[in-house]
């Protein structure tokens, strides 16, 4: 839990990021030159590597598209708490860990229940609006977690 209280709370719609959606494209790209490349390995064995990274690739663009059909609310209330929410899922009382990781172009949160499994959001800049995404890097910068460690900042 952070110790810095605020005086309003933070309401956030996070959309899925085209930029990473375009970064697993060209990472499986690669992964698909990289077996067309002339190689020791039997034909049958490289075949199927091509149709796992294939199969991974639809699978990830699947669940972007699910992603983007669902309404997604993340909040930050005034007490420091978390509370998340999707079309299937509702979490209240989240906290966020210090293993929460946070750069200008890139945002994990670890969000950790009373009970239960942690909660993994990736956010880029263009999951969220301009002055959203500014004002949360600011609260995440700035603020100080209690307890033990700190949470990861890099430029």
């Amino acid at each position: 839990m952070w110790q810095n209280k605020f005086d309003s709370r933070l309401e956030l719609e996070p959309k899925p990021s085209r930029y990473l959606l375009l970064y697993l494209v060209v990472l499986h790209g690669l992964g698909v030159v990289a077996l067309l490349q002339p190689l020791t390995l039997p034909l049958a064995v490289r075949l199927g590597l091509l149709v796992a990274v294939l199969a991974s690739l639809l699978w990830q663009a699947g669940r972007h598209y699910r992603a983007s059909q669902q309404t997604t609310r993340l909040v930050w209330r005034t007490d420091g708490e978390w509370d998340y929410r999707t079309d299937e899922h509702h979490w209240t009382g989240l906290s966020l860990l210090p293993s929460s990781y946070i750069t200008r172009w890139l945002i994990i949160l670890h969000l950790q229940p009373v009970k239960g499994r942690r909660l993994y959001l990736v956010l880029l800049p263009d999951s969220l609006p301009r002055a959203q995404w500014h004002l949360l890097w600011l609260r995440l910068r700035y603020a100080s977690p209690s307890g033990q460690g700190r949470v990861t900042r890099d430029e």
